[in-house]
């Protein structure tokens, strides 16, 4: 059976040239193009105009137009499911357009499945995007790469018990020389246990290796922060349905943060995050989550976050074309792990409240015209990481 047939396309005509996919598979290639553009009040996230004028430009705003098209296909081959996804989208700014770029995409993934207990995935990404200003005080044109494989196997040891483990590798490229020294390669292993019961009750243990390398390191950056540091996070995640309208899931775990090379900076504690989804109706749901999260950070003056925060979204299909979704969220971020000569020195802190609302009107199955507004405001002690910016979105998608 064949969803879309798109004449001449490359994908389509290489997947059709194997008699046997043709004969046991089905084929699905969904193409789209996506219009959209931005109003940016603060573009680079500046504390303000005076700030703006020292760094040598005339206006906080901007306005960036952006064009996507891509394509994805499936193909089902007995109980294999292969999947393809390419896109690629062009940016351009009305008023800093050296800041025009390209960004490209891709995804392989192969499902794999051995009879009904055995089953795991094999998937390849690689991604280009324009690095964004919030903690960025360098007003440039960085295109950032990020190339990821990885692994994963399960194995329904019992029909309510699943070990699975995982193995991912992951590179992270910038194309600016003043970043080359956040240039990094990671290698992540995970395993764990999974209980699930008929009631959608969900335990799981788990443990997390992550160890990172970077080769680009050197002078004061590699003295800071060594070329390497390790992560070992383990920890229990947990899924509940007290009604059948209402999901609670959460996660707790312990993470150590250290650095071969820079003993100063090695950290440990404890990381959580719990969410409750409700649907009050068949047309309204809500959502809320609570967290507090740990991560390894290269600042020069430190060299790990904390993160503390709460948020809400809700939900509402007006009618069977028409939606509208909105939210806010708190966030209180800590950032520790200064060297000990450091010794008074104030740590960085900081505290960004956000709130969003979208329109989405879909007038057909294939089309999606959408409205958003986002604004965020950040409160720091150090004066020149704070900033406040409002953002409108049109955005106008079709799926062939």
């Amino acid at each position: 059976m064949l969803r879309s047939v798109i004449k001449l396309n490359p994908l389509y005509c290489l997947l059709l040239c194997s008699p046997m996919v043709w004969a046991e598979g089905m084929i699905e290639v969904d193409p789209y193009v996506s219009a959209a553009v931005t109003y940016d009040s603060n573009l680079f996230r500046f504390a303000g105009s005076s700030e703006a004028q020292a760094a040598g430009l005339s206006d906080l705003a901007d306005v960036v137009s952006r064009i996507d098209a891509g394509v994805n296909a499936r193909l089902n081959v007995s109980r294999q499911l292969f999947s393809v996804s390419a896109g690629v989208n062009e940016s351009q700014y009305n008023q800093y357009s050296f800041l025009d770029n390209t960004g490209k995409s891709y995804r392989l993934a192969w499902n794999w499945r051995l009879g009904n207990d055995v089953y795991g995935e094999l998937a390849s990404t690689q991604s280009q995007s324009i690095a964004g200003f919030a903690d960025n005080d360098i007003i440039v044109r960085n295109l950032r790469t990020f190339k990821r494989q990885k692994a994963s196997i399960n194995w329904n040891l019992l029909p309510s018990w699943t070990l699975y483990a995982s193995r991912e590798f992951g590179e992270f490229d910038n194309d600016d020389v003043r970043f080359l020294n956040l240039d990094n390669e990671d290698d992540v292993y995970e395993a764990g246990v999974r209980y699930q019961n008929t009631l959608g009750t969900q335990v799981s243990t788990f443990y997390r290796a992550v160890d990172v390398k970077f080769p680009n390191r050197s002078g004061v950056a590699e003295l800071l922060f060594g070329q390497s540091s390790r992560q070992r996070q383990y920890g229990v995640n947990v899924a509940w349905l007290p009604t059948l309208k209402t999901r609670i899931s959460g996660q707790v775990s312990r993470i150590d943060l250290s650095r071969d090379d820079a003993p100063q900076r090695n950290f440990d504690g404890l990381s959580q995050r719990w969410t409750v989804d409700y649907a009050m109706t068949g047309k309204t749901s809500l959502n809320a989550t609570a967290y507090r999260e740990v991560i390894p950070l290269d600042d020069f003056l430190s060299t790990f976050l904390v993160f503390k925060g709460v948020g809400m979204n809700a939900n509402w299909a007006v009618t069977s074309k028409l939606a509208l979704s909105g939210g806010m969220s708190y966030v209180a971020r800590d950032f520790l792990g200064a060297p000990a000569s450091l010794s008074n020195f104030t740590e960085r802190e900081d505290e960004t409240a956000r709130a969003n609302l979208m329109l989405s009107y879909s007038p057909t199955e294939k089309a999606l015209l959408q409205l958003s507004y986002q604004t965020e405001s950040r409160d720091a002690n150090v004066s020149i990481q704070g900033y406040h910016y409002n953002q409108l979105n049109l955005l106008a998608r079709y799926n062939f």
